[in-house]
């Protein structure tokens, strides 16, 4: 398990749009689980792709702010959910498409109903059609033992193929995938109160819990494998999504899982060993009686990771910022202007203490930036913006969290 020695090399970090960052974020943050039994959507797989998506979003950044918001209009979202579901949507409409891989989206949020009722059954996030060509040898094609398959297409529903005249087929191959997509932050809880091998992740405690208590990680995995990812390889799904022209064939590919978001650790304890989680020792929780103590022990542990391992000294100046909830992907760009207009720690804790604003009632998100002294010798890990870098996120809630009583 490779644990990060500062802020992590983020490939959002370069563009100054928010949501530019945040479809920075969707493209290349790393999976919220790693190695799961469930099939997951990676939409850079492959380099030519990579490239592709940084160079439109390099265009996308240089937009004026009015031109972006047509394609997508941050700040008419209140619900961080939908406004992932309309960066995916964003994504999977107008991202470039390149190599084998043509995905274009189909439909969002589809209800599936039980039969001459209108009782709702589930719902499918999302259905994305893609069609692929290749080219082959007619002789090729006779050998059995010739077999390829793609990311997306080892699964396939229908195709066509044409010879030419010099003897090659080209054969375009079309399916339609089912993608359920889901942005979650979940804290530790220290306190196991169910087993601990649930819906076979085999370490990973089920007291992975929401800031709001609503949510957790184990029966979202356990509706995830049972209910919303068979849902689309039902017979009542296939016929109504069929009668409807949504699909012009059957699913046959598997279901895919498009997860994303944050894990944090209380931030006195140490982090399990895990093959499921990608771990990022910077992103931690604490009670709000105990923020003063997290606070000053996260600027402590900041201050000497950076001093380990670059051999440079920061300035000591640590500064906090609330981040608002759409700010909880990507985040604001670390730089002096963010630094200026951060909080002290002592001036977080006054303004905690007297309830200010509903920005300082738990649950609340702070980032904590640094100012260095001077560029650090090494910087490959490419964690310094300027004289500035992020630390750690720290997620306070209230003290009887996770109780509701």
């Amino acid at each position: 398990m490779r644990y990060l020695s500062c802020y992590p090399t983020t490939l959002w970090e370069k563009y100054h749009q928010p949501a530019v960052r945040d479809l920075a974020w969707m493209f290349f943050a790393p999976a919220l689980l790693q190695n799961t039994p469930q099939h997951q959507l990676d939409m850079t797989s492959s380099l030519e792709r990579f490239y592709a998506i940084t160079q439109w979003l390099d265009q996308l950044d240089q937009l004026p702010q009015d031109t972006l918001a047509t394609l997508i209009n941050r700040d008419a979202f209140k619900r961080l959910g939908l406004y992932c579901e309309t960066l995916f949507e964003v994504i999977a409409t107008h991202a470039p498409q390149h190599g084998a891989f043509n995905m274009q989206l189909l439909d969002r949020n589809i209800q599936i109903f039980k039969p001459n009722t209108k009782i709702t059954l589930g719902e499918l996030d999302f259905l994305l059609h893609e069609s692929s060509n290749s080219s082959s040898n007619s002789s090729s094609n006779d050998d059995p033992s010739n077999n390829s398959s793609d990311n997306f297409s080892s699964n396939t529903s229908g195709n066509s193929s044409d010879k030419t005249d010099n003897g090659l087929n080209h054969t375009q191959t079309h399916s339609i995938h089912h993608v359920e997509m889901a942005c979650k932050f979940y804290l530790l809880d220290n306190t196991p109160r169910l087993p601990f091998t649930r819906h076979g992740l085999d370490t990973i405690t089920p007291a992975f819990i929401g800031p709001n208590r609503a949510d957790r990680l184990d029966i979202k995995l356990n509706r995830l494998n049972n209910h919303q990812l068979p849902l689309a390889h039902s017979n009542i799904t296939q016929q109504q999504l069929l009668a409807q022209g949504v699909i012009d064939q059957a699913i046959s590919t598997p279901s895919k899982l498009f997860l994303k978001g944050q894990l944090f650790f209380y931030y006195q304890t140490s982090q399990p060993a895990t093959p499921y989680l990608l771990i990022n020792k910077h992103a931690l929780w604490t009670h709000i009686g105990q923020h003063k103590h997290a606070l000053q022990r996260s600027e402590r542990s900041i201050k000497h990771s950076f001093e380990f391992n670059s051999g440079q000294s920061s300035s000591g100046q640590s500064k906090w910022q609330v981040l608002t909830k759409l700010n909880w992907l990507a985040g604001e760009k670390a730089d002096k202007t963010r630094f200026d207009n951060a909080l002290y720690a002592d001036e977080i804790t006054q303004l905690i203490n007297d309830q200010a604003t509903r920005d300082y009632t738990p649950p609340i998100l702070l980032q904590q930036y640094v100012r260095l002294k001077a560029h650090p010798k090494n910087s490959d890990d490419g964690c310094v913006e300027g004289k500035f870098i992020k630390g750690h996120r720290l997620m306070i809630v209230g003290d009887n969290w996770p109780c509701f009583a």
